[in-house]
């Protein structure tokens, strides 16, 4: 198994707009396409950071937690010395507009459920979303 110099917790959720049944992704300066989700601030609950997170990656403030669903683990993108660990929420919303806060997401979109394994640049995103899938 390999070694992670630093390993990262993050907190974030699959959106799933109730009206569409569209889920939420979000585009990074890196060009990945993924799901909305990033670090903890110190002292912040997993749940809290995943809202927190949701809000500042699409702009939805609106979220009716579902279930949590399973953590995963990936390297980063950028950095392959870090490992990812990715505590995932199910959301729903009721709200349409992507609207991101955070000045590094250069794209947001609603995506069918059918197209995500398309859509999603990392291959352990797309496994992860196939294993989940039916949890959503």
């Amino acid at each position: 198994m390999k070694k992670y110099g630093h390993i990262s917790q993050t907190a974030g959720g699959i959106v799933v707009n109730r009206k569409t049944h569209k889920i939420a992704l979000i585009q990074m300066e890196d060009k990945i396409w993924s799901f909305p989700k990033g670090r903890f601030k110190e002292g912040e609950k997993i749940i809290d950071a995943a809202r927190r997170e949701v809000h500042e990656e699409t702009g939805i403030k609106n979220l009716e937690l579902i279930k949590e669903l399973p953590t995963y683990e990936r390297e980063n993108a950028n950095d392959s010395n870090i490992l990812k660990v990715i505590h995932m929420h199910l959301f729903y919303t009721d709200e349409d507009k992507l609207n991101p806060i955070e000045n590094d997401i250069v794209d947001s979109k609603w995506i069918d459920k059918k197209d995500m394994l398309n859509t999603l640049t990392l291959e352990k995103d797309r496994e992860y979303f196939e294993k989940i899938t039916n949890n959503i």
